[in-house]
């Protein structure tokens, strides 16, 4: 991935603007994504759909490498998350993107989505896999970003949960 067009859009949104050549996945120039946390792909909790839990997510989320990308003009290195959202264009691993072509209409659903690549899998991910909450259980939510947020919208979605806010 070379880089993310943000424009004016909220940190961790934005437009692709170039994709390279080593990248994988499906992702195409125009295409709408969200920027969340990076992750190895080839250890046993990436393999088995549990990339949160990274056997490499502190050196690869909290600046480890040395070099996050190397250039003609030198390495770029700095990174937070894999991505260092806060700047108009971000060079970012295909790992840290999430494609949401399909479920944004415009320029302004994808500002709203924006806090979900991190607040959505974090808020509503503890809710449903972490705590894997029931209607035996209470959730205190403690703040109405997108992480609680998250967790409210995945509690009044499954109305097995009672949450507190």
């Amino acid at each position: 991935m070379r880089g993310v067009d943000e424009g004016s859009f909220t940190t961790g949104a934005g437009y692709v603007k170039a994709v390279g050549s080593k990248v994988t996945k499906q992702f195409e120039v125009g295409d709408p994504v969200l920027l969340s946390f990076d992750h190895c792909t080839k250890c046993t909790q990436c393999r088995t759909g549990h990339p949160g839990y990274c056997d490499l997510f502190s050196p690869l989320n909290v600046g480890g490498e040395a070099a996050t990308f190397k250039g003609a003009d030198g390495d770029v290195t700095g990174q937070f998350f894999g991505q260092s959202s806060f700047a108009s264009l971000t060079a970012v691993k295909e790992t840290s993107l999430v494609n949401v072509k399909g479920l944004i209409k415009d320029e302004d659903e994808l500002k709203l989505f924006a806090p979900m690549g991190c607040g959505f899998q974090t808020g509503a991910g503890t809710v449903v896999n972490l705590a894997a909450a029931t209607s035996e259980d209470s959730v205190v939510v403690l703040g109405l970003g997108g992480v609680g947020s998250a967790a409210i919208l995945v509690g009044q979605h499954d109305v097995t949960v009672r949450i507190t806010y």
